[in-house]
């Protein structure tokens, strides 16, 4: 079937057929006969890369063009989010207004409600619909990618529990839920109330298999011999990629295991993948525009080979250097963590899975097929290959045959709500109390009733959870009322702020407490650093006495207790997370480079900045307890604190990073060179100021003028 053939608005087949997108595959071409595009709720369940992202925005773009409102697409990750943004807006941004939303969980933003398209990640729709601003009655439709996701036991109970609320809150909302794995589709489609279109096609065939000592075994009992040295399968298997001028993705159980096969495989490719200007640049962009830590440099020296690692640890701009480079078809090999799979869509022929074990704290075991079916996903490009290839290396011939039966020839689980986390409920069951305003049980249930849960078990286990939970939030102050629910100032801004029940609970006990002791910059970064929510660092064997001698140095300003390290050895062990968080954190606003932190406390820059994000947005959250609970001194330090994390500098910069494209090293630069106030700067002169390291005519000019700018501001 062909794009004009669609009953569509001829904007959005003029852009499709512009970008070379002239005819549907067979999953669109059912899904918009059965009339998605029309409306009603859907399902639609296709393999990666079968076209169900298409299917998705033709369908809220007709509705943008014909019905006007606000189309919401809503995704897991916010890297995803950045893709589907820019997607969106390259291909329609010339007649609708699409717009990303990601962070800041405490706003109604009413900026969005002059949208047509907006992508958030589903936190950030759940903190949206706490505040319940006006505009989400112009909601339409909404998209819900990888919906998949609910089964996750962190993320799932949010994303259950936002389509839950927006189906009692706007009945009428159109609903397209996406996903490549899903067993149990008319489960998930009664849930969604929706219609469903499941198929195995793919636009690119996948042959999925076993390589044990030298061959491979394909699913269909097809076996091929790889030529090599049997010592190292995965090498064998890249040089047989290269052969075939391929590109090949192995996916690795570690970020260690992954970079330094990397490093190893760069140093054995060296000259057998044709150079390019461009892996020379990207290398230099890396040393250049990259903090200079030991994880870069190790990119940087990789990628002249045509090889990379990608994983959480690395920053974002290092990230989508290494992404820009394989979807170009320079980078030829990429190491990469699992969740790679999970986010962005980087396609190779071959996808080889390294090891199919995962070890944790808590013991190790085969990964779920779910996961190993979104890895194997990734195989095969449209438009350059005629198949891919999806390969699991195994060490015995007991796991070879295993392999096949398991998870080749297996389907991946039934997804499963994960509702009843104990961890996350409290928070939803707040939130649905704030939002109904005066509610009793049977309205809380009301809108449980929309969950996957209900319909996969039913309610009457999850009412002993709610009764419990209502028990434990009237207890601790969150809300009032025996049969009839209200919540409390407290309760409200705690769901308002996007905070945990028992993160919020810390943070109110740290708050009286710092009327008894004496307070400093690491009392506030260790107390919001050792909340539930914090985004806390491993320990390593070495780190303990760093973190011993900081309790003993700092022991007297801590606003909590240390917990016995021998009666309660979970909580110390938790606790000292939360030490070696604060640590971090009190090193980042000492300027400390992130070089330093590598080298000292085992962090990757892609560490410290999403520690930077949970921090600075705990430290507000704390601020905002600290108005309502009338703490004023200890506000005015931690709104100063939030700055300092946000920014990572000393207190003197403070001033001087307000200025839009001054960071922490050119506002240490800028105060060297002695301009130390707003004032200073505006006064100075553009060549004086353009004679500072790193900042040069242009930026000059805009410091100034900025400068002037917040003065003059501050003076209204």
């Amino acid at each position: 079937m062909l794009i004009s053939q669609l009953r569509i608005p001829r904007e959005i087949i003029d852009v499709l057929i512009k970008e070379g997108i002239s005819e549907l595959y067979p999953p669109q071409e059912e899904a918009f006969t059965k009339g998605v595009a029309e409306g009603g709720n859907w399902l639609i369940c296709t393999p990666t890369a079968s076209g169900k992202t298409l299917i998705a925005e033709v369908s809220i773009m007709k509705s943008v063009l014909e019905r006007g409102g606000v189309c919401i697409y809503l995704v897991p990750l916010r890297a995803l989010a950045s893709e589907k943004y820019e997607l969106l807006k390259s291909r329609y941004g010339r007649f609708a207004r699409v717009a990303m939303s990601v962070g800041d969980y405490d706003s109604k933003e009413s900026r969005l409600s002059e949208s047509d398209i907006v992508i958030m990640t589903y936190e950030k729709f759940d903190s949206i619909m706490r505040h319940k601003p006006a505009w989400l009655e112009r909601i339409t439709d909404v998209v819900l990618d990888e919906v998949h996701t609910v089964s996750s036991r962190e993320r799932g109970p949010t994303l259950e529990l936002t389509v839950a609320k927006l189906m009692y809150m706007k009945p009428d909302v159109r609903i397209i839920a996406l996903s490549a794995t899903v067993r149990n589709p008319s489960e998930i489609s009664k849930w969604l109330k929706a219609k469903y279109i499941s198929t195995n096609w793919r636009p690119v065939p996948l042959r999925e298999g076993v390589y044990y000592r030298g061959k491979l075994y394909f699913e269909d009992g097809i076996v091929e011999k790889i030529r090599g040295n049997v010592e190292d399968p995965v090498l064998n298997l890249i040089y047989d990629e290269l052969e075939e001028g391929g590109q090949i993705l192995i996916f690795y159980s570690t970020r260690s295991m992954a970079v330094n096969a990397a490093y190893r495989y760069s140093e054995k490719l060296l000259g057998a993948i044709e150079s390019s200007d461009w892996l020379w640049n990207a290398s230099e962009r890396l040393r250049s525009g990259q903090p200079r830590t030991e994880i870069i440099e190790k990119l940087a020296s990789c990628i002249p080979a045509g090889v990379a690692f990608h994983h959480a640890g690395l920053p974002y701009g290092a990230r989508k250097i290494v992404e820009e480079g394989f979807r170009k078809g320079f980078i030829k090999v990429l190491c990469a963590t699992p969740t790679l799979a999970a986010g962005v869509n980087l396609p190779a022929r071959r996808v080889v899975i390294h090891s199919l074990y995962r070890f944790s704290a808590l013991g190790g075991g085969l990964i779920p097929i779910m996961e190993y079916k979104q890895m194997a996903g990734r195989a095969g490009r449209p438009q350059y290959d005629e198949y891919g290839e999806a390969i699991i290396v195994a060490r015995s011939k007991r796991d070879m045959e295993r392999f096949i039966d398991y998870y080749v020839k297996g389907e991946p689980e039934p997804i499963k709500s994960n509702l009843r986390n104990p961890n996350v409920l409290p928070a939803h069951v707040l939130s649905l109390i704030c939002i109904l305003e005066n509610t009793g049980r049977q309205g809380i249930l009301k809108i449980l009733k929309n969950t996957l849960l209900a319909v996969q078990e039913g309610l009457n286990r999850v009412k002993f959870d709610v009764e419990n939970i209502i028990e434990y939030l009237r207890n601790e102050g969150f809300i009032k009322g025996e049969r009839i629910f209200k919540p409390t100032r407290f309760g409200l801004r705690t769901s308002q702020l996007y905070i945990s029940p028992s993160t919020a609970i810390v943070l109110r006990e740290c708050l009286k407490r710092t009327r008894r002791v004496e307070v400093n910059d690491f009392s506030l970064l260790h107390a919001v650093c050792v909340t539930p929510d914090m985004d806390k660092p491993f320990l390593r064997s070495g780190d303990d006495e760093l973190l011993e001698s900081y309790l003993e140095d700092y022991s007297e300003y801590l606003l909590i207790d240390v917990p016995d390290r021998f009666d309660e050895i979970e909580d110390y062990e938790e606790f000292m997370m939360g030490v070696k968080a604060a640590i971090t954190m009190n090193a980042w606003i000492m300027e400390a480079s992130e070089a330093w932190i590598e080298a000292e406390l085992g962090l990757q820059p892609g560490d410290v900045y999403r520690m930077v994000e949970a921090c600075q947005w705990l430290l507000y959250s704390m601020g905002e307890l600290a108005r309502l609970f009338r703490v004023k001194d200890v506000y005015e330090k931690l709104r100063k604190l939030r700055i300092r994390v946000m920014h990572g500098i000393k207190e003197e910069l403070i001033p001087i990073v307000a200025i839009r494209g001054v960071g922490r090293v050119r506002a240490r630069r800028l105060f060297n060179a002695g301009y130390r106030s707003l004032g200073s700067l505006a006064s100075a002169s553009v060549e004086e100021l353009a004679s500072v390291e790193g900042i040069g005519k242009v930026l000059a000019s805009k410091i100034k003028e900025e400068a002037s700018r917040l003065i003059s501001a501050s003076h209204t």
